[in-house]
This record gives C-alpha cells, sequence and structure tokens, in this order.
C-alpha cells in the first residue's frame, strides 16, 4: 500500500487533523475581524500570522479559507440566507463567521486539495461555535450547516434538504392587503431585528485551545 503523502510540518495524518483544527479557528478569527472592521484579507492575515499558537495551524489553510471566504461573502450570504431564521445580517458575527467558513468548505469538493467530507465539515463548525459562540449557538450552526450540505453534498449525504419556501410577498403588498381587508387596522410594519453586537467575546482572540 502507497504511503499517504505528508505536508511538511504536519508529521502525519492526526497532526495534520489538529493542524487543520487549528487552522479552522484562526480563520473564524479573520472572518470575524472582516465582518466586523472589513479590511484587506491579506492584512488579517499578516495579523493572525502574529500569534504564538499559528504555527500549530496549517498555515496554507488558513489562507484558503479567510481570503476564499471574504472573495465570496456576498455569494455565500445569499445561499444561506433561505434556511436562516433571521436576515443574515442579524446573525452575530460569530454564529455568521462559522456558517460562512462552513458554506465555502461544502462547496470544496470533498476530494480537492482543502476538500474535507461533509460530516467533518459539520462537526468542526459546530465545534467552533461551541468555543467561540454563545450559549446553544453551536445547535443552530448544526442545523442550518446540515441543511446547506444537503443542496451541495447530496450524494454523500444521501438525502438532499427539499428547496425552501418562496420568499413572502413586499411588506408594502402585505400591508395594501391588510389595510384592504381591514380598514381600521393598524399597517405600521414590524421593525426588523437589529444585528446582533459586533463585539468578540471576551477571550476569543486569546483564547488558549487543547
Amino acid at each position: 500500500m502507497p504511503r499517504a503523502e505528508r505536508r511538511p510540518g504536519t508529521g502525519g495524518p492526526g497532526k495534520a487533523r489538529i493542524a487543520r483544527h487549528k487552522a479552522r479557528e484562526f480563520a473564524v478569527q479573520g472572518v470575524y475581524q472582516w465582518l466586523v472592521a472589513g479590511g484587506d484579507p491579506w492584512d488579517i492575515i499578516r495579523h493572525l500570522r502574529e500569534s504564538d499558537e499559528y504555527a500549530a495551524a496549517d498555515a496554507a489553510f488558513v489562507e484558503r479559507l479567510v481570503s476564499g471566504v471574504i472573495a465570496d461573502a456576498d455569494e455565500l450570504s445569499s445561499w444561506m440566507q433561505p434556511f436562516l431564521d433571521r436576515p443574515v445580517n442579524a446573525l452575530s458575527p460569530v454564529e455568521r463567521a462559522v456558517l460562512m467558513l462552513a458554506g465555502f468548505e461544502l462547496r470544496t469538493a470533498p476530494e480537492a486539495e482543502f476538500g474535507a467530507p461533509y460530516r467533518v465539515v459539520i462537526n468542526e463548525a459546530v465545534e467552533l461555535a461551541k468555543v467561540f459562540g454563545g450559549t446553544d449557538g453551536h445547535k443552530y450552526v448544526n442545523g442550518v450547516v446540515d441543511k446547506l450540505a444537503g443542496t451541495v453534498r447530496a450524494d454523500e449525504r444521501g438525502s438532499r434538504v427539499p428547496p425552501p419556501p418562496p420568499a413572502p410577498p413586499p411588506a408594502e403588498l402585505l400591508r395594501a392587503e391588510s389595510s384592504a381587508a381591514h380598514p381600521a387596522a393598524d399597517s405600521s410594519a414590524a421593525d426588523v431585528p437589529a444585528a446582533a453586537s459586533a463585539h468578540l467575546p471576551p477571550g476569543m482572540a486569546d483564547k488558549e485551545h487543547d
């Protein structure tokens, strides 16, 4: 049996998995930073490299994730929106960063250089949400990523998620119909939920991981 190829510095499959996990942790922080403050992705990557723990991460994977997610941010957001229960901009920056990373990985073929099986992508997204997100946020992330996997990894997953329901009518049309049926009813539209706080959870940037 031929030996599996090893990347320089990974030290084998076990260490390679750890290096990829660390890369995802750094990538979440990088995408979070971009969502909150913007900036050039390569400046963000250079900032991430300053961490003492960066040497334990797969550096090429960090670059692939951060640069790729930021480049495809609008497309990724539009893709996940039908599977969310709120506007994508109303997600917490941590949840949004984790979902964008997972979506980007799901769209990468598992046999590609930086590909991974869909179960790995889901499990990693859940773990990232547990580490960096709020209480029970990982459950929400798990549900959304599983549905995304059903749209692009149907063969691998073994089933396909039904298409999302059609978008509701514009708010103006709903108000007009309501006013016609009930002239005395209040026609004011409900406020869209405000975007979640854009502050990094305590200890995210400097959190140590096993």
